[in-house]
């Protein structure tokens, strides 16, 4: 069976371990904060500057029999196989920045109003003190489709 396995990962440091500069794809070089897609060993640069990427699961993680979605959780180590199968929906959360802080800023905005700060996104805090760097969050939800398919399928049904 031939499967065509996208990846989608951030290099925060621009210097992943086994991975050269300049080879397959991958920039490197110190070069951190690029979000790429990793398709058959080739690594596809989608975008730079970007701090973090999350994801959140919405699902009846506590079975409560009515089937009603608990909201939007972090991943937890602790889900069993069976809340795992439960999950409908996942919700997927970009932030970027620009690459350099504002050089015009008028340093009188004040902390207090968060400009200029990292929020805290899903599982990620927010920073203690501005950056002066201006921030894009992208966030999309998808339901999970194709919910009969079981991809560990042992033969039983």
């Amino acid at each position: 069976m031939f499967c065509d396995l996208r990846e989608y990962w951030l290099d925060v440091t621009g210097n992943v371990t086994g991975l050269t500069a300049g080879t397959n794809g991958y920039i490197g070089g110190g070069q951190g904060g690029v979000l790429y897609m990793t398709l058959n060993g080739a690594h596809f640069p989608i975008a730079q500057n970007i701090e973090t990427i999350q994801f959140q699961y919405n699902g009846d993680f506590d079975g409560d029999s009515q089937g009603l979605l608990d909201g939007f959780k972090d991943w937890d180590t602790t889900w069993t196989r069976e809340q795992i199968s439960r999950i409908r929906q996942v919700r997927i959360l970009i932030l970027g920045r620009t690459p350099n802080p504002f050089a015009s800023v008028g340093r009188n905005t004040g902390t207090s109003a968060g400009l200029y700060t990292r929020p805290a996104v899903a599982n990620t805090p927010a920073a203690s003190a501005p950056d002066w760097r201006k921030r894009f969050l992208l966030e999309s939800t998808a339901n999970i489709r194709n919910l009969s398919v079981n991809l560990f399928n042992t033969g039983l049904r």
